[in-house]
């Protein structure tokens, strides 16, 4: 006759014991897991860092292309050449314009961004805080006695205080411009 203690002992010998995880099985698994979140970890720093190269180049080209579109059309209504001189070259153009109060108008680089200078009124930025002009030069293409034309030449680069990588991208854009008589 079977006694109630046989029936609380397991059917299988305690050596053959399935129900847990053998510390080999236990540091395989955390082993893969590390592995597999330190891939995750550095494809995620390597896209942040693919982002923000790309808007920083983003920012560059728009900058460049705005500004460069900003001072040939200003130079297309001006009706006169102040600065450079026909033959000449500056970092920076002189012009009148048809409404004497903006008289002389002056772009320039000032302190790393592009200005213009209407007349008496105080100087306004062209170019955002974030890009810094490197060098511009404008070169008057005129021969005497004609109304005037202008080729404008710029480098902008990404303002990159923290020294990064990402942030390090320049670009140099042309414009020409002629008067119109």
């Amino acid at each position: 006759m079977l006694t109630p203690a046989k029936f609380n002992q397991p059917a299988t010998p305690s050596l053959g014991r399935t129900d847990g995880f053998t510390l080999v099985e236990v540091v395989l698994y955390v082993t893969i897991a590390t592995t597999f979140f330190v891939a995750l970890v550095a494809l995620l720093v390597m896209a942040n860092n693919a982002r923000v190269k790309i808007q920083t180049a983003i920012e560059v080209e728009e900058q460049g292309q705005l500004v460069a579109r900003q001072i040939t059309a200003a130079l297309r209504r001006a009706t006169r050449l102040n600065y450079p001189l026909p033959g000449a070259a500056g970092s920076a153009v002189s012009f009148d314009t048809a409404d004497s109060n903006k008289n002389p108008t002056v772009i320039a680089a000032t302190n790393g961004a592009w200005q213009i200078t209407e007349g008496l009124a105080a100087a306004v930025p062209l170019t955002s805080p974030r890009v810094v002009v490197d060098s511009g030069q404008f070169i008057n293409l005129a021969r005497p006695g004609t109304s005037g034309s202008l080729r404008v030449q710029f480098t902008l680069s990404h303002r990159n205080p923290s020294g990064r990588r990402e942030y390090s991208y320049s670009q140099t854009f042309y414009g020409a411009a002629t008067l119109r008589p």
